[in-house]
């Protein structure tokens, strides 16, 4: 399989983390792109820069984005998938559970996926040979053996339902479970296949299970129009079965 310098991906996202953070976000210009699904101007800038960064080096190469305007050829065996902020509704409410998301992949295989949360200085690099973490400071007794979910969520079980511990953007969710040991990181949305394939190399690297919410598995092939996945479970193998009951059984 052909190889691309991880080195330009963990460039690229320090170099989005220092625009967030710089971004003032008290001034965010937010509009609906469809009925629920918000999206602010930093999402377009990041976006941009990503797009111009990638157009530089790899000119040829296919873009997949949540934002903006797409170039996908089927001819075409790279294909980059980007997810420029993945929890833009916690960046809305000021929180610091987002995530700036780059995924590359050939031949519908991944090659090399890079997560960063830009406030928390979080940052995961994975690839076939390697994965790179850099945590500033986090808490992994807080995560460990817990079951990381979005903060409204509830279940039946209330033994699981003690264990559950909300963690923002699906992205950073996943990454901070494999991080800190956790049982599970589970979504009851629906979600697009961007917000699900980065994760899910990060989570099947470090020897988690992953499937969606009925248990059936997720592939890695890609075309230019939006696909959904029907909610995610990413847990170990031990604790999976349990984690599918607990996500169809929710409150």
């Amino acid at each position: 399989m052909n190889k691309v310098d991880h080195n330009y991906i963990y460039q690229w996202l320090k170099e989005s983390a220092i625009v967030c953070r710089s971004f003032p976000k008290t001034k965010l210009q937010i509009t609906e792109k469809t009925p629920g699904h918000c999206v602010t101007d930093l999402d377009y800038a990041i976006d941009k820069l990503l797009k111009l960064r990638i157009g530089e080096q790899f000119p040829d190469h296919n873009i997949i984005s949540e934002e903006g305007e797409n170039h996908f050829d089927p001819h075409q065996p790279y294909t980059w998938l980007l997810d420029p902020i993945d929890g833009t509704s916690y960046l809305i409410d000021g929180l610091k559970e987002y995530s700036v998301v780059i995924m590359l992949l050939y031949d519908q295989e991944p090659l090399v996926v890079g997560i960063i949360n830009p406030e928390l200085e979080l940052i995961w690099l994975v690839t076939e040979d390697i994965a790179i973490s850099e945590i500033v400071d986090i808490n992994r007794s807080r995560f460990q053996n817990k079951i990381l979910a979005s903060p409204h969520l509830k279940c039946k079980d209330q033994a699981l339902n003690r264990l559950i511990e909300p963690v923002g953007s699906i992205a950073n969710r996943i990454c901070i479970a494999v991080t800190c040991d956790a049982k599970a990181a589970i979504s009851v949305q629906k979600l697009s296949l961007w917000d699900v394939l980065p994760g899910m190399f990060m989570a099947q690297r470090h020897g988690y299970c992953v499937s969606d919410r009925h248990g059936k598995n997720i592939n890695y092939e890609l075309n230019e129009g939006e696909q959904m996945v029907d909610g995610l479970v990413v847990a170990r193998e031990s604790d999976l079965t349990a984690m599918l009951r607990m996500i169809n059984e929710k409150d």
